[in-house]
């Protein structure tokens, strides 16, 4: 989801997957981006940033973007169909995402290691019953 308007909110639900925010904070825009492992393939939040470009002009410099909490390869198994569609094995989906964000020539801040250090460990205790 994209938009402009400022008296929008606009989110992402997501439960393991990877939860993408960008803002444009020269023309005031923002992008709320569902990245699962099938739109991590097909590059989805390279296509968030193209649609900002094409609706409202943003240029990829001038974006800043956050990723959310999510699961990591640590704490699940994936099967065939999986390391198949990435075609060149399996690392983690935020990883994925960190890098076609790079390639898409988005500024990104990689101090999340709060996220990988503390929060995600935080929801694998949750999900274990801990």
């Amino acid at each position: 989801m994209i938009s402009d308007a400022p008296d929008i909110a606009i989110a992402v639900r997501v439960a393991d997957c990877v939860p993408l925010l960008m803002a444009d904070r020269t023309r005031g825009v923002v992008a709320a981006v569902h990245a699962g492992w099938r739109g991590t393939v097909a590059r989805v939040a390279v296509a968030a940033v193209d649609a900002l470009g094409r609706e409202f002009g943003t240029r990829p410099q001038d974006l800043i973007a956050a990723i959310g909490p999510n699961i990591g390869a640590c704490c699940y198994e994936v099967g065939t169909e999986l390391v198949d569609a990435f075609g060149y094995g399996w690392d983690d989906l935020q990883w994925f995402t960190v890098n076609a964000m790079k390639s898409a020539f988005i500024p990104f801040d990689e101090r999340l290691a709060l996220i990988n250090g503390v929060i995600k460990p935080a929801f694998a205790r949750m999900r274990q019953g801990a």
